[in-house]
């Protein structure tokens, strides 16, 4: 029994080793997400700080609450947006955004805030009536249509859900149960 008893222990000693192993790996396949970051996107780390603080800045001042989630999907896909735009010659700038925002009870918008707040203000252009009717229209309709994800780089923070390319930048908030939410 004690030869039984010592494969067992053995069995168990490797099995572990080999799940940590493994956990370690697909911990690490996530890419190039660290404590403290919410997304890293071509290069560029937004910080789960500044995703909250973004979050908690768009709820002061939106008629319904935005998760860290959705604040976080469109920071990722706004100069995707703002392309689209700004190539049709539809330019909403940094300093009329702050004006607003800050007139909306947001002392210092940060960069997320800022982003946000431009992709909901060119929604708001492209619902207009006139602007729909519009050659500029047309361009940053098919500029969007042709929008690939798929050409980003992206890492998501798992808390947040996972990047779906595939449905225009999506990120499935469907994080791992171990995973809790700071909302």
């Amino acid at each position: 029994m004690s030869d039984m008893m010592a494969s067992v222990k053995k069995a168990i000693g490797t099995a572990t080793a080999v799940t940590a192993t493994l956990m370690l790996a697909a911990c690490g396949a996530s890419g190039e997400i660290e404590a403290g970051q919410a997304a890293v996107v071509d290069g560029v780390v937004i910080t789960e700080a500044d995703l909250q603080e973004s979050t908690s800045q768009l709820n002061t001042v939106l008629g319904q609450p935005i998760t860290p989630a959705t604040a976080l999907q469109t920071a990722i896909t706004a100069p995707a947006i703002e392309k689209a735009f700004t190539d049709a010659g539809v330019l909403i700038s940094d300093e009329a955004l702050v004006t607003e925002l800050q007139g909306s009870g947001i002392p210092t918008p940060n960069d997320i805030t800022i982003d946000v707040a431009r992709v909901i203000r060119y929604t708001t252009v492209l619902q207009d009536p006139t602007f729909a009717a519009s050659a500029e229209s047309a361009q940053v309709n098919e500029a969007l249509s042709a929008m690939d994800a798929s050409e980003m780089s992206v890492e998501i923070n798992p808390r947040y859900g996972t990047w779906d390319p595939v449905q225009l930048g999506a990120i499935n908030v469907d994080p791992p149960e171990w995973i809790t939410s700071e909302q």
